[in-house]
């Protein structure tokens, strides 16, 4: 790695990442602003800048360690992190493994998993990686490109905020997901983990490039929507000439008419009902599992993991997670679709429908779309 290969990052930059991140983290992900005021008080008292670098340009013997928040929004709002608690998590990792990192990687592009990753860079001294395991959020460990083809999570490192460490080998992903959430759990429903060691190489091999650029220039369309006459037009236009893979639907206009949450098993689970302004009897009904996860329009299903559900508020185009939405909004939903490495028939048993426990069966945004135009 060169420092020609390196792209600083400035305190506007990243604060535009957490907008476009939480709008990519279909729900979930964690409050961006508990991140943001981590990354401006550590700009304050004069930490360094980030450095972004591309994936094409890690070294193949580089050293990458993913880190991330890990268990239930609801509860990461009550319990701040500080910095010490996300480099506590690295280093103990890297004692683990008997090496020092020379890049970290986030797991996902939500909310304040977005912005971890690159406060902790900051901190350490390393470059972020401009690349993720979703190009989303998902709830669970082993959902990610990164173990879907075949890096482990393991060993990884979980923290809380009073440094209370667990270290864990598991003896597959899905498995690691079942001891992290119980330990999780234990140390209050929400913790730093510090995971899925990998090579530069593999690093290549299996994350989805160029995220936090994506995010980056989606935070700047949300910026430049909210100020328009038109702000859900301006985003929907904006999406699709920053990121020409991505279909974009918009699935609903409306006001939020019913909400139920609750944190269950290190999750935050519910369902949101939409309905329209006009009085008419359409609705929406969205399940979530920390992310939104499926919608439904008057029982017919118009997306569904793993393509994306954003709910954004329809005069500012404000993307709203899950642990924020409320009765009277009025929002828009919308839906995006997911990469293409989580709509192979390997990747669905991961993250589609069925993972969840839903009776759906996955259809890509585009063929619901089809099937029932203008519902």
């Amino acid at each position: 790695m060169h420092g020609d290969s390196l792209r600083k990052l400035d305190i506007d930059q990243v604060a535009r990442i957490a907008m476009g991140a939480t709008l990519l983290g279909a729900g979930g992900g964690g409050d961006p602003y508990i991140s943001l005021l981590a990354a401006r008080q550590f700009h304050a008292q004069g930490g360094g800048h980030a450095n972004l670098i591309g994936l094409a340009d890690l070294d193949d013997d580089a050293q990458v360690i993913c880190i991330a928040g890990f268990g239930a929004p609801t509860v990461e709002k009550e319990r701040l992190f500080e910095l010490p608690h996300v480099v506590h998590a690295v280093r103990t990792l890297e004692e683990h493994i008997g090496r020092k990192a020379d890049a970290l990687i986030p797991a996902e592009m939500g909310g304040s998993n977005s912005l971890v990753p690159i406060v902790a860079a900051a901190a350490c001294g390393l470059p972020v990686i401009d690349g993720d395991g979703m190009r989303r959020a998902f709830p669970e460990l082993q959902m990610t490109s990164f173990s879907i083809n075949g890096v482990s999570a393991s060993p990884f490192v979980m923290a809380d905020e009073h440094l209370n460490t667990a270290i864990c080998h598991s003896k597959d992903d899905r498995k690691g997901e079942a001891i992290a959430r119980a330990v999780c759990m234990g140390m209050g429903v929400f913790c730093i983990l510090a995971a899925y060691p990998m090579s530069g190489r593999d690093a290549k091999r299996v994350a989805i490039p160029d995220t936090v650029t994506l995010a980056l220039e989606l935070g700047r369309t949300i910026e430049n929507a909210r100020s328009g006459a038109s702000p859900i037009d301006s985003l929907v236009e904006g999406i699709r000439a920053n990121a020409a893979d991505i279909d974009v639907v918009r699935l609903f206009d409306g006001k939020v008419a019913d909400v139920w949450r609750s944190t269950e098993r290190g999750f935050a689970i519910g369902w949101v009902d939409l309905a329209p302004l006009d009085g008419a009897s359409h609705r929406a009904h969205i399940e979530f599992r920390n992310e939104y996860l499926a919608l439904t329009l008057d029982g017919v299903p118009r997306a569904l993991t793993p393509d994306l559900i954003s709910v954004v508020d329809s005069e500012t185009a404000e993307p709203i997670p899950t642990p924020d939405i409320r009765y009277g909004q009025r929002v828009t939903a919308l839906g995006l679709s997911c990469h293409p490495v989580f709509r192979t028939e390997r990747a669905l048993k991961v993250v589609g429908p069925e993972a969840f426990g839903m009776e759906h069966t996955y259809r890509p945004l585009a063929e619901l779309a089809a099937r029932h135009p203008g519902a």
